[in-house]
Protein backbone atom coordinates (compact mmCIF):
# COMPACT_ATOMS: atom_id res chain seq x y z
CA UNK A 1 0.00 0.00 0.00
CA UNK A 2 1.39 3.35 -1.27
CA UNK A 3 0.57 6.72 0.02
CA UNK A 4 -0.39 9.84 -2.28
CA UNK A 5 3.04 11.40 0.33
CA UNK A 6 5.49 8.68 -1.26
CA UNK A 7 8.03 9.39 -3.42
CA UNK A 8 8.57 7.95 -6.92
CA UNK A 9 11.15 5.40 -4.83
CA UNK A 10 9.06 4.49 -2.22
CA UNK A 11 6.32 3.45 -4.88
CA UNK A 12 8.99 1.63 -6.74
CA UNK A 13 10.30 -0.31 -4.07
CA UNK A 14 6.59 -1.54 -2.25
CA UNK A 15 5.81 -2.30 -6.35
CA UNK A 16 9.03 -4.73 -6.43
CA UNK A 17 7.98 -6.01 -2.83
CA UNK A 18 4.69 -6.66 -4.18
CA UNK A 19 5.72 -8.26 -7.10
CA UNK A 20 8.11 -10.49 -5.00
CA UNK A 21 5.03 -11.65 -2.83
CA UNK A 22 3.24 -12.57 -6.07
CA UNK A 23 5.73 -15.00 -7.10
CA UNK A 24 5.08 -17.17 -3.83
CA UNK A 25 2.44 -19.27 -5.11
CA UNK A 26 4.49 -20.37 -8.40
CA UNK A 27 7.88 -21.41 -6.18
CA UNK A 28 5.73 -22.86 -3.59
CA UNK A 29 4.32 -25.59 -6.59
CA UNK A 30 8.88 -26.31 -7.69
CA UNK A 31 11.28 -27.90 -5.64
CA UNK A 32 12.11 -24.69 -3.92
CA UNK A 33 9.47 -24.87 -2.53
CA UNK A 34 10.35 -26.96 0.16
CA UNK A 35 13.31 -24.04 0.59
CA UNK A 36 10.79 -21.06 1.32
CA UNK A 37 11.12 -19.27 4.43
CA UNK A 38 8.29 -15.90 5.14
CA UNK A 39 9.75 -13.52 7.52
CA UNK A 40 7.20 -10.76 8.09
CA UNK A 41 8.38 -7.99 10.49
CA UNK A 42 5.98 -5.47 11.43
CA UNK A 43 7.01 -2.24 13.60
CA UNK A 44 4.24 0.03 15.76
CA UNK A 45 3.41 1.70 12.30
CA UNK A 46 2.78 -1.45 10.53
CA UNK A 47 0.58 -2.52 12.97
CA UNK A 48 -1.40 0.32 12.99
CA UNK A 49 -1.84 0.07 9.11
CA UNK A 50 -4.03 -3.05 10.19
CA UNK A 51 -5.71 -1.24 12.58
CA UNK A 52 -8.35 0.80 10.63
CA UNK A 53 -9.55 2.55 13.59
CA UNK A 54 -6.06 3.80 14.06
CA UNK A 55 -5.89 7.35 11.78
CA UNK A 56 -4.09 10.44 13.18
CA UNK A 57 -5.66 11.96 10.38
CA UNK A 58 -8.98 11.19 10.31
CA UNK A 59 -9.28 10.69 6.61
CA UNK A 60 -8.26 13.83 5.97
CA UNK A 61 -5.96 14.33 3.06
CA UNK A 62 -4.24 17.77 2.50
CA UNK A 63 -2.19 19.20 -0.36
CA UNK A 64 -0.55 22.84 -0.52
CA UNK A 65 -0.46 23.42 -4.16
CA UNK A 66 1.77 26.21 -6.75
CA UNK A 67 -0.44 25.58 -9.95
CA UNK A 68 2.06 27.63 -11.99
CA UNK A 69 4.19 30.74 -11.77
CA UNK A 70 5.34 32.20 -15.05
CA UNK A 71 7.43 35.55 -15.64
CA UNK A 72 8.16 36.51 -19.15
CA UNK A 73 10.23 39.72 -19.87
CA UNK A 74 10.55 41.42 -22.74
CA UNK A 75 11.88 44.95 -23.40
CA UNK A 76 8.45 46.42 -24.33
CA UNK A 77 6.39 44.12 -22.37
CA UNK A 78 5.92 42.08 -18.92
CA UNK A 79 3.85 38.96 -18.29
CA UNK A 80 3.01 37.52 -14.80
CA UNK A 81 0.81 34.16 -13.94
CA UNK A 82 0.20 32.62 -10.51
CA UNK A 83 -1.95 29.84 -9.46
CA UNK A 84 -2.24 28.45 -6.04
CA UNK A 85 -4.23 27.03 -3.09
CA UNK A 86 -4.81 24.14 -0.30
CA UNK A 87 -7.03 21.09 -0.69
CA UNK A 88 -8.58 19.67 2.51
CA UNK A 89 -10.82 16.69 1.28
CA UNK A 90 -12.37 13.62 4.07
CA UNK A 91 -14.12 10.83 1.99
CA UNK A 92 -15.59 8.02 3.92
CA UNK A 93 -18.30 5.75 3.35
CA UNK A 94 -20.73 7.85 4.84
CA UNK A 95 -19.63 11.45 4.25
CA UNK A 96 -17.47 13.35 1.53
CA UNK A 97 -16.31 16.99 2.59
CA UNK A 98 -14.50 19.34 0.91
CA UNK A 99 -12.58 22.77 1.93
CA UNK A 100 -10.73 24.22 -0.97
CA UNK A 101 -9.68 27.83 -1.47
CA UNK A 102 -7.70 28.91 -4.34
CA UNK A 103 -5.58 31.99 -6.25
CA UNK A 104 -5.41 33.22 -9.43
CA UNK A 105 -3.36 36.55 -9.95
CA UNK A 106 -1.94 38.01 -13.56
CA UNK A 107 -0.59 41.31 -14.73
CA UNK A 108 0.11 42.30 -18.04
CA UNK A 109 2.44 45.70 -18.68
CA UNK A 110 2.58 46.81 -22.47
CA UNK A 111 5.27 49.78 -23.05
CA UNK A 112 4.97 51.70 -25.68
CA UNK A 113 7.12 54.89 -26.74
CA UNK A 114 5.23 58.40 -26.64
CA UNK A 115 2.17 56.84 -24.99
CA UNK A 116 0.62 56.01 -21.68
CA UNK A 117 1.69 52.94 -20.57
CA UNK A 118 -1.25 49.79 -20.64
CA UNK A 119 -1.64 47.59 -17.57
CA UNK A 120 -4.28 45.03 -16.55
CA UNK A 121 -3.94 42.92 -13.61
CA UNK A 122 -6.80 40.22 -13.29
CA UNK A 123 -7.48 38.30 -10.54
CA UNK A 124 -9.63 35.24 -9.48
CA UNK A 125 -9.49 34.40 -5.95
CA UNK A 126 -12.09 31.45 -3.98
CA UNK A 127 -13.39 29.01 -1.57
CA UNK A 128 -15.15 25.94 -3.24
CA UNK A 129 -16.49 23.79 0.11
CA UNK A 130 -19.20 21.12 0.37
CA UNK A 131 -20.17 18.65 2.66
CA UNK A 132 -22.25 15.37 1.48
CA UNK A 133 -23.80 12.43 3.56
CA UNK A 134 -24.67 9.19 1.95
CA UNK A 135 -28.18 8.10 3.25
CA UNK A 136 -28.29 4.70 1.40
CA UNK A 137 -27.47 3.26 -1.89
CA UNK A 138 -28.95 5.42 -4.15
CA UNK A 139 -29.44 8.70 -2.21
CA UNK A 140 -27.29 11.47 -1.21
CA UNK A 141 -27.68 15.04 0.38
CA UNK A 142 -25.18 17.69 0.61
CA UNK A 143 -24.73 21.65 1.42
CA UNK A 144 -22.86 23.36 -1.16
CA UNK A 145 -20.92 26.66 -0.29
CA UNK A 146 -18.96 29.39 -2.58
CA UNK A 147 -17.16 32.39 -2.77
CA UNK A 148 -15.46 33.99 -5.59
CA UNK A 149 -14.38 37.48 -6.39
CA UNK A 150 -12.84 38.37 -9.97
CA UNK A 151 -12.42 41.84 -11.51
CA UNK A 152 -12.56 40.25 -15.08
CA UNK A 153 -16.75 39.73 -14.51
CA UNK A 154 -17.52 42.29 -12.70
CA UNK A 155 -17.85 40.17 -9.33
CA UNK A 156 -16.32 41.75 -6.35
CA UNK A 157 -17.86 39.11 -3.99
CA UNK A 158 -19.85 36.36 -5.05
CA UNK A 159 -21.51 34.01 -2.16
CA UNK A 160 -23.89 31.15 -3.02
CA UNK A 161 -25.36 28.49 -0.60
CA UNK A 162 -26.78 25.75 -2.20
CA UNK A 163 -28.44 22.28 -0.82
CA UNK A 164 -28.93 19.80 -2.97
CA UNK A 165 -30.19 15.62 -3.30
CA UNK A 166 -28.74 13.16 -5.42
CA UNK A 167 -30.11 9.43 -6.90
CA UNK A 168 -28.37 7.37 -8.28
CA UNK A 169 -29.84 4.84 -10.37
CA UNK A 170 -26.72 2.26 -10.05
CA UNK A 171 -25.93 1.59 -6.59
CA UNK A 172 -22.91 3.82 -5.50
CA UNK A 173 -20.70 0.80 -4.54
CA UNK A 174 -20.44 0.52 -8.33
CA UNK A 175 -19.82 3.87 -9.03
CA UNK A 176 -16.00 3.14 -9.46
CA UNK A 177 -16.86 1.60 -12.69
CA UNK A 178 -20.02 2.61 -13.96
CA UNK A 179 -22.59 5.85 -13.01
CA UNK A 180 -25.80 7.21 -13.79
CA UNK A 181 -26.66 10.05 -11.56
CA UNK A 182 -28.93 13.28 -11.31
CA UNK A 183 -28.91 16.35 -9.14
CA UNK A 184 -30.83 18.89 -8.12
CA UNK A 185 -30.08 22.08 -5.84
CA UNK A 186 -31.50 25.27 -4.69
CA UNK A 187 -29.55 28.19 -3.72
CA UNK A 188 -29.29 31.41 -2.97
CA UNK A 189 -26.67 34.20 -4.17
CA UNK A 190 -25.14 37.58 -2.75
CA UNK A 191 -23.73 39.44 -5.54
CA UNK A 192 -21.68 42.62 -5.21
CA UNK A 193 -20.53 43.94 -8.26
CA UNK A 194 -17.37 46.42 -9.18
CA UNK A 195 -19.76 48.57 -11.27
CA UNK A 196 -23.02 49.09 -11.89
CA UNK A 197 -24.40 46.35 -14.61
CA UNK A 198 -25.98 46.68 -17.16
CA UNK A 199 -29.28 46.27 -15.55
CA UNK A 200 -28.73 49.21 -13.21
CA UNK A 201 -27.98 47.04 -9.95
CA UNK A 202 -24.59 47.24 -7.85
CA UNK A 203 -25.44 44.05 -5.54
CA UNK A 204 -28.22 42.01 -5.32
CA UNK A 205 -30.05 39.01 -3.95
CA UNK A 206 -30.48 35.99 -5.79
CA UNK A 207 -32.26 32.82 -5.91
CA UNK A 208 -31.76 29.80 -8.47
CA UNK A 209 -31.87 26.36 -8.79
CA UNK A 210 -30.28 23.66 -11.08
CA UNK A 211 -30.74 19.89 -12.18
CA UNK A 212 -27.89 17.98 -13.45
CA UNK A 213 -28.07 14.34 -15.10
CA UNK A 214 -24.79 12.72 -15.63
CA UNK A 215 -23.30 9.22 -16.85
CA UNK A 216 -19.21 7.69 -16.38
CA UNK A 217 -18.43 4.50 -17.80
CA UNK A 218 -14.88 3.17 -16.99
CA UNK A 219 -13.68 0.19 -18.63
CA UNK A 220 -10.51 -1.32 -19.40
CA UNK A 221 -11.10 -0.07 -22.58
CA UNK A 222 -11.42 3.32 -21.58
CA UNK A 223 -13.55 5.94 -20.15
CA UNK A 224 -16.98 7.68 -21.45
CA UNK A 225 -18.63 10.53 -19.71
CA UNK A 226 -21.47 13.22 -20.47
CA UNK A 227 -24.02 14.99 -18.89
CA UNK A 228 -26.62 17.97 -19.13
CA UNK A 229 -26.87 20.66 -16.56
CA UNK A 230 -30.11 23.41 -16.89
CA UNK A 231 -30.74 26.28 -14.49
CA UNK A 232 -32.57 29.83 -14.38
CA UNK A 233 -32.93 32.12 -11.63
CA UNK A 234 -35.84 32.55 -10.04
CA UNK A 235 -37.01 35.96 -9.94
CA UNK A 236 -36.61 35.95 -14.23
CA UNK A 237 -36.90 32.85 -15.98
CA UNK A 238 -35.61 34.48 -19.04
CA UNK A 239 -32.04 34.06 -17.25
CA UNK A 240 -31.30 30.75 -17.86
CA UNK A 241 -27.91 28.58 -18.64
CA UNK A 242 -27.69 25.06 -20.45
CA UNK A 243 -24.83 23.02 -20.29
CA UNK A 244 -23.59 19.97 -22.55
CA UNK A 245 -20.63 18.39 -21.72
CA UNK A 246 -19.05 15.31 -22.70
CA UNK A 247 -15.50 13.47 -23.11
CA UNK A 248 -14.17 10.16 -24.26
CA UNK A 249 -11.18 8.25 -24.03
CA UNK A 250 -10.35 4.63 -25.68
CA UNK A 251 -7.12 2.61 -26.63
CA UNK A 252 -8.14 1.91 -30.40
CA UNK A 253 -5.40 -0.87 -30.61
CA UNK A 254 -1.67 -1.02 -28.76
CA UNK A 255 -0.04 1.81 -28.31
CA UNK A 256 -2.93 4.14 -29.97
CA UNK A 257 -5.11 6.26 -27.68
CA UNK A 258 -7.98 8.54 -28.82
CA UNK A 259 -9.19 11.70 -26.36
CA UNK A 260 -11.89 14.31 -26.93
CA UNK A 261 -14.05 16.64 -24.62
CA UNK A 262 -16.35 19.25 -25.28
CA UNK A 263 -18.15 21.68 -23.41
CA UNK A 264 -21.30 23.63 -25.13
CA UNK A 265 -23.23 26.62 -22.80
CA UNK A 266 -26.36 28.04 -23.72
CA UNK A 267 -25.68 31.37 -22.10
CA UNK A 268 -28.88 33.90 -21.29
CA UNK A 269 -27.57 34.67 -17.45
CA UNK A 270 -25.17 37.15 -17.47
CA UNK A 271 -26.24 39.49 -15.03
CA UNK A 272 -22.86 40.53 -14.09
CA UNK A 273 -21.63 42.57 -17.02
CA UNK A 274 -21.06 46.20 -16.18
CA UNK A 275 -22.95 48.83 -17.86
CA UNK A 276 -21.08 51.21 -20.62
CA UNK A 277 -18.64 50.74 -23.86
CA UNK A 278 -15.31 48.42 -23.56
CA UNK A 279 -12.40 49.78 -24.41
CA UNK A 280 -9.85 47.94 -27.15
CA UNK A 281 -7.72 47.63 -24.25
CA UNK A 282 -10.32 45.53 -21.81
CA UNK A 283 -11.13 43.38 -25.17
CA UNK A 284 -7.97 42.50 -26.05
CA UNK A 285 -6.46 42.14 -22.73
CA UNK A 286 -9.40 40.00 -21.88
CA UNK A 287 -10.25 42.38 -18.71
CA UNK A 288 -14.02 43.07 -18.92
CA UNK A 289 -16.98 40.18 -19.84
CA UNK A 290 -18.36 40.50 -22.80
CA UNK A 291 -22.11 39.48 -24.04
CA UNK A 292 -22.50 36.17 -25.35
CA UNK A 293 -25.34 33.62 -26.78
CA UNK A 294 -23.09 30.79 -26.66
CA UNK A 295 -19.41 29.64 -25.46
CA UNK A 296 -17.84 26.00 -26.84
CA UNK A 297 -14.88 24.42 -25.72
CA UNK A 298 -13.30 21.40 -27.23
CA UNK A 299 -10.05 19.38 -27.62
CA UNK A 300 -9.19 16.43 -29.55
CA UNK A 301 -6.14 14.56 -29.20
CA UNK A 302 -4.27 11.28 -30.35
CA UNK A 303 -1.10 9.46 -29.03
CA UNK A 304 0.62 7.00 -30.21
CA UNK A 305 3.39 4.81 -27.89
CA UNK A 306 5.97 2.18 -29.41
CA UNK A 307 9.43 1.49 -28.67
CA UNK A 308 11.10 -1.53 -26.53
CA UNK A 309 9.01 -3.52 -24.41
CA UNK A 310 12.44 -3.59 -22.14
CA UNK A 311 12.16 0.28 -21.40
CA UNK A 312 11.00 -0.21 -17.74
CA UNK A 313 14.92 -0.77 -16.47
CA UNK A 314 15.18 1.74 -14.05
CA UNK A 315 18.89 3.91 -14.93
CA UNK A 316 19.88 6.51 -12.02
CA UNK A 317 22.99 7.39 -14.41
CA UNK A 318 23.15 11.01 -15.51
Amino acid sequence: MTNRSDTEQEVLDALIDLSKAGLIPFLSQTPLGASLLIDVELDENDQNRFDESHDPWNYWVFEAYLGSVRLNLESNRTDFISRWGVFADRVTENWKLRFRPYFNYNTVEIRREGTDRIFSEIHRHGLDTYAIKSLNDHWSAGLFMDYETRNDRNIRHDFQVRPGIEYSFLPYREATRRSITLQYQIGYTYADYFEETIYGVEQEHLFSHLLRGAVNIRQPWGNVSGGLIGSHYFHDATFRRAVVFGSISFRITEGLAMNFSANFQMIQDQLTLPAGDASLEDILLRQRELATDYNLNASFAITYTFGSRFANIVNTRF
